[in-house]
């Protein structure tokens, strides 16, 4: 989803529900993903599958599943082998907003027994321009539930809470910080091992460096996850 001002989703969903990925990026505005909510939304899904009484044959059979809260999520069915998918939200002139306190409203989760650990929630709420007023916005207030890796970059200030399902412990979070007198990079991760690719759809290579490491702000842009 691409919008030029406010996403405000309150208590509807953006959601992928088979491992797809999910970006919602606003342009000059906020996104605010809402509170997360209690409720669920039963998803039907046609499958075609062999007829066990007739060789040859098929039958077209629909499944459904309850899918929880509401928000920013990508989630699994509870059948199937689909590995869920990343979530990317975008602020770049604005805050990425998902009040604490109750459900997460950016929510990713795996149900159908498969791995989450390569999947990423990454929140990007912009960067200060050169002789930009250091108080104005871009912060991450959120309410984050991840399978995998937590990314967040905000120019001004993070704060946020987390909860990763099943029995991992919390994600590793990575931090981007720049530096205002040399234009650096340094880039933190609470845990795991470092990798980085040239998009999100290449193959990501373990990096042999431990947490901070300074960046050079040249050369071609980099994408950044650390695995447990």
């Amino acid at each position: 989803m691409l919008a030029k001002q406010d996403i405000l989703v309150h208590g509807s969903r953006i959601a992928t529900y088979d491992g797809r990925n999910v970006t919602v990026k606003s342009l000059a505005g906020n996104v605010d993903a809402g509170a997360g909510g209690l409720s669920f939304r039963t998803v039907e899904q046609a499958r075609v599958r062999p007829d066990p009484d007739d060789p040859g044959a098929t039958l077209v059979e629909t499944l459904s599943d309850p899918i929880p809260g509401s928000g920013i999520l990508a989630t699994t069915f509870s059948y199937g082998s689909a590995t869920v998918g990343n979530v990317t939200i975008a602020a770049p002139q604005g805050d990425i907003r998902s009040p604490l306190g109750g459900p997460a409203g950016i929510f990713q989760a795996v149900s159908n027994g498969t791995s989450g650990s390569l999947a990423t929630v990454t929140l990007l709420a912009g960067t200060l321009p050169a002789g930009a007023d250091p108080g104005c916005a871009r912060n991450i207030r959120a309410g984050v539930i991840a399978a995998g890796s937590l990314v967040m970059n905000a120019a001004r200030s993070i704060e946020d809470t987390f909860i990763a399902p099943g029995s991992g412990g919390p994600p590793p979070i990575l931090t981007l910080v720049r530096n205002p007198t040399d234009g650096s990079l340094t880039l933190a991760w609470t845990d795991g091992t470092l990798q980085q690719a040239e998009t999100p759809e290449r193959p990501f290579r373990t990096v042999n460096a431990t947490s901070p490491l300074t960046l050079a702000p040249d050369g071609a842009g980099k994408f950044y996850r650390a695995l447990k």
